[in-house]
């Protein structure tokens, strides 16, 4: 093919998109490229040279799925003058560039490949122990024979090299220039420097009367119609963040982030301002977002679970189809295409196969089918005379038993589909299960009865004898036990109740009473516990020994579905009300709504408890879905009693709890797993990590402290006051350790043999003790009205900090120029370190009867400062000014508060049972981290991407805590819900944003909303 009459590209751009900004520098550089004008029409070998080198063609996609390149890529590459390949670990080990190379070569334009080395080293693969630094993909290295496939015999590209220590981009760049223009370079570089030259004299002597012109455009574009334009786009921004809380406060958390993300400056929101407001309410919507993944959509799902490995999800649908789906990616795997509605779907034990089932209760057909869960092909039919309501496989995998309205449950074998078994009843049969050794199972009719059967034999072993409709039945954790659910037949009868039972000998033990249909029951993991689920708009937890009542779940229509969480913890419901909602099975506290636009009718956790699954919708309609959501809150570490205080290692990997009970403990963050118990013989105070992470510092009423191995557990030192010791920390460089007392003193320490350094008195007891940044100052606060700064080294008071009242803590700043201090006088004071002089007073002064400061902090670089207060509330501060920024007010007295790490949020912990995280910008709540006990202690972890919490109600919990605004700015689609990326057209046009190109649908990763697709799928509508 003659390239210069079919050419459309002066070059095609081949790269890894890992070095993707490569790619847009060198495509913007060779576009904006002016060649000089002495050149410009000069014979070359595609043609007279131009002006510009222009168009150049640019892969922005990548090729994930592809087996091999795309037709627009084929093309491209056909109608290119020149191929540039950007050289790189990353593009040698990609199939993709290696495939366009290869391409171009087959075209027969070897020699017009050009090569820009910009990391790794070429030909890398012939030099022992380098090999993973090759920059050169094969078919650059390579020849083809040919049959147009790489051969034995080598080349040797030709490359620019714009690493810093070879010619650099400048030099790179005009070396590709020069290669496409068939120029020397030495006559290219030599223009390129005369045009420098003439544009630094030409800028030198139009400098002023240039800044005056462009200040002069500046302030009247920006009076004019650029200052217009940013206040319409503020004005947008504004809109949208309220219509986002809007959303929010309905339980539309994933389409409120959405509409913040359009409202704030990136891929969604483009060239905007920033406006605070909008991205405080971006990081409180990452604290709500528990969607994770949309499944089906816009279809009626009436049942979806999880597969045994959490990798898969298959839902059941009004429409007639099963689909397997991809739990991560939201992909669907596989259709599995019935003739009439699908009610129930259940995974096998090892998740290798699906039974769904399915009927027509008008045309008396249905049927069970076990599909392969991979390729979900259909492997077997069972078939009934009637609708099949439910399926379930046996605890080994090998049976399926089925309940159908044709008054019968069938055991199968669910490899051959033979009929072993079939067990009667008088009326439809709603509900059958395996108990959990598969010896036994259980029935659910409408007869008024729940039978147990032998598995094998089929011989009725008991019925359990009801009043009304049994519609459903489960056995006990440990198939001792039944509980069975009534409805009702008629408006006389009265079937408003759950049942428990003994399986042996079929004896009633309790009765659970609602006041309208039980729909469903469920025993708790350990099956102490029943949870019931009904159309009294209730669900209820009871005891499964006495069926005492132990809480009520209330939502604001009927409640469908019910079930607990793998560890018992949760329990999650669905409603008819259109929402699921987790709870603490403890406290009964809701801890997540997960909100539908249709009635939830089933929702269940994984296995591993981490994500719940919902099914929404109802029978003959086309609205609903299935949503994976994240169930997760904080990992729980038990203690035995009260948590004074906890500290992350510095790594993060550890975390150290002091408790009432004498002890501290070291938990591995990630399992949550007890590493080591520190003992002491009265209350643990304070208890931290050393600098490295090798030590813990331990501080007690037992009037020691102790240095501990912080893997092992083993006590290093022992160090003895003479009263309580309530503080002790590390120096910076973990060489020392500084402890405060009830004995009046304050002692620095060696760390290492224990020995006593210096003795820093006071009048009364000291609260608290920190050492300087640099290690060379200490400051002690303490109850005789002072805090003191010492020489660390010698022990020598350098200035006293008087208040009126008891001093609770003292800290320095992160520069070490600076201390403030926190009193009972209702004050914290900035005081100057060097002099002693007090640069600013913090009042608080609110209508508390207790306004005193406990404690203070500064933020990361010094500027702001936190206190907090008994009077319940927490204030940041501006400490240059002393300005009250913001005011975080709780339901009761303020214990502690901290900045993050990067001082963009503030944790703060009360007395009303919650630690709450805080917008230290805006001092917007973004968090409630609820305790049974008043919190006395909350930090963030060192990358402030945890918080823990220690409190009075025997736990110390790690919360994960979401990204900021800047980092989910930065990859918006690492947080959103996958398949939830965009607002729909319809949702754009309902909240009035402009429509979007095809290439905005595309970088969205939306396409499915590109004219195109959507030309696609009405004319298939159509067809249909």
């Amino acid at each position: 093919m003659n390239s210069e009459q079919t050419s459309r590209y002066r070059a095609f751009i081949s790269y890894s998109h890992v070095d993707k900004k490569w790619g847009d520098w060198l495509h913007k550089a060779l576009e904006t490229y002016r060649v000089p004008k002495d050149l410009v029409g000069q014979p070359s070998r595609t043609g007279p040279i131009p002006k510009r080198l222009y168009p150049i063609f640019r892969d922005r996609e990548e090729l994930p799925t592809a087996t091999s390149l795309g037709e627009q890529i084929e093309q491209a590459l056909e109608h290119s003058d020149y191929l540039i390949v950007i050289c790189s670990p990353p593009s040698a080990k990609s199939m993709w560039v290696n495939e366009e190379i290869l391409q171009f070569k087959r075209l027969g334009r070897s020699d017009r490949i050009l090569a820009i080395i910009i990391d790794g080293e070429p030909n890398a693969t012939e030099k022992p122990g380098l090999e993973g630094q090759e920059c050169f993909p094969p078919a650059l290295r390579h020849e083809i024979d040919d049959g147009g496939e790489l051969g034995d015999g080598r080349t040797e590209p030709i490359a620019a090299d714009a690493r810093n220590d070879k010619d650099g981009r400048r030099a790179a760049k005009l070396k590709l220039i020069a290669g496409l223009l068939g120029v020397r370079y030495d006559k290219l570089a030599q223009r390129d420097k005369r045009r420098r030259r003439i544009q630094r004299f030409s800028f030198a002597a139009v400098v002023a009367l240039s800044l005056f012109i462009i200040f002069g455009i500046w302030y009247h574009g920006e009076t004019g119609r650029k200052a217009e334009e940013r206040v319409r786009l503020l004005e947008e921004s504004q809109r949208l963040a309220e219509l986002a809380r809007l959303q929010s406060e309905q339980g539309f958390h994933d389409e409120a982030m959405l509409l913040t993300l359009n409202g704030l400056p990136g891929i969604y929101g483009g060239d905007r301002p920033w406006l605070p407001q909008t991205g405080a309410v971006l990081e409180r919507l990452t604290f709500s977002l528990r969607k994770q993944v949309v499944l089906a959509n816009e279809v009626s799902v009436l049942h979806a679970v999880l597969s045994p490995d959490g990798t898969r999800v298959v839902t059941a649908s009004w429409d007639g189809r099963a689909e397997i789906w991809d739990a991560v990616g939201g992909e669907k795997l596989s259709t599995l295409v019935h003739e009439d509605p699908v009610f129930h779907v259940a995974f096998s034990p090892d998740g290798s196969r699906v039974v769904s089932v399915s009927g027509n209760p008008l045309a008396n057909s249905g049927n069970a089918v076990i599909w392969d869960a991979i390729s979900g092909e259909k492997l077997t039919i069972l078939a009934h005379r009637h609708t099949v309501d439910h399926a379930d496989f046996s605890p080994d995998g090998t049976r399926v038993v089925t309940a159908s309205s044709d008054d019968t449950a069938v055991i199968w074998d669910a490899a051959s589909g033979e009929k072993l078994t079939t067990l009667a009843h008088e009326d439809d049969v709603v509900h059958a299960t395996f108990s959990p050794d598969g010896t036994r199972v259980l029935t659910a009719s409408l007869d008024a009865t729940a039978v147990i059967w032998d598995a094998y034999s089929g011989e009725k072993l008991a019925i359990l004898v009801h009043e009304d409709w049994v519609v459903h039945a489960a056995f006990s954790p440990d198939g001792s036990r039944v509980v069975t659910a009534l409805s009702y037949d008629t408006t006389e009868s009265m079937g408003d109740t759950a049942v428990i039972w003994e399986v042996v000998g079929g004896k009633k033990l309790a009765t659970l009473e609602h006041e309208n249909w039980v729909a469903h029951a469920a025993f708790s993991p350990d099956g102490t516990r029943v949870v019931t689920a009904s159309w009294d708009s209730t669900a209820v937890i009871w005891d499964a020994y006495n069926g005492e009542k132990l809480a009520t779940l209330t939502h604001e229509d009927a409640v469908k579905h019910v079930a607990f969480s793998p560890d018992g913890t949760r329990v999650v419901t669905s409603s008819e009300d259109k929402t699921a909602a987790i709870w603490d099975a403890a406290s009964t506290e809701k801890l997540a709504t997960l909100v539908h636009e249709d009635v939830v009718g089933h929702a269940a956790f994984g296995s591993d408890g981490t994500r719940v699954v919902t099914a929404s919708g109802r029978a003959m309609a086309n609205s609903g879905g299935a949503v994976i959501w994240n169930a997760t809150g904080g990992d729980r570490l038990e203690t035995s009693a009260f948590g004074r205080h906890a500290a992350f290692s510095s790594d993060g990997t550890r975390v150290v709890t002091a408790s009432w009970d004498a002890t501290a403990v070291i938990w591995d963050t990630y399992e949550g797993e007890k590493v080591a118990t520190l003992l002491h013989e009265g209350t643990v105070n304070h208890a931290t990590f050393s600098p490295d992470g090798t030590r813990v510092v331990t501080a007690s009423l037992d009037a020691t402290a102790a240095i501990w191995d912080a893997y092992g557990g083993e006590k290093r030192a022992t160090l003895a006051h003479e009263d309580d010791v309530v503080y002790a920390a590390f120096s910076p460089d973990g060489t020392r350790v500084v402890t405060a007392s009830s004995d009046e003193t304050a002692v620095i320490w060696d760390a290492v043999s224990g020995e006593k350094l210096a003795m820093l008195p006071h009048e009364d007891g000291v609260t608290h003790a920190a050492l300087s940044p640099d290690g060379t100052r200490v400051v002690t606060a303490s109850w005789d009205a002072t805090a003191v700064i010492w020489n660390a080294a010698s022990g020598d008071k350098l200035a006293t900090l008087a208040h009126e009242y008891s001093v609770l803590h003292a800290a320095f700043s992160p520069d070490g120029t600076r201390v403030v201090t926190a009193s009972w006088d209702d004050t914290a004071v900035i005081w100057d370190v060097a002099s002693g002089e007090k640069l600013a007073t913090l009042a608080h002064a609110n209508s508390y009867e207790s306004n005193e400061v406990v404690q203070a902090a500064f933020n990361a670089d010094g500027a702001w400062l936190v206190t907090a207060s008994e009077d319940g509330t927490a204030v940041i501060w501006d400490v240059a000014s002393g300005e009250k920024l913001a005011t975080l007010v709780h339901g009761d007295g303020v214990n502690y508060a901290a900045f993050s790490p990067d001082g963009a949020r503030v944790v703060t912990a009360s007395d009303d049972f919650t630690a709450v995280i805080w917008d230290a910008a805006t001092g917007e709540k973004l968090a409630t981290l609820a305790h049974q006990g008043w919190v006395a202690y909350a930090v963030f972890s060192p990358d402030g991407t945890k918080v823990i919490t220690a409190s009075d109600d025997f736990m110390a919990v790690i919360w994960e805590i979401p990204a900021t605004a800047a980092a989910i700015l930065a990859d918006p689609f690492e947080y959103l819900p996958k398949n939830r990326t965009c607002l729909t057209p319809q949702e754009r046009e309902r909240f009035l944003l402009a429509p979007l190109t095809d290439a905005q649908w595309v970088e969205r990763r939306c396409p499915q909303y590109t004219v195109a697709n959507r030309t696609k799928v009405a004319q298939s509508e159509a067809e249909d």
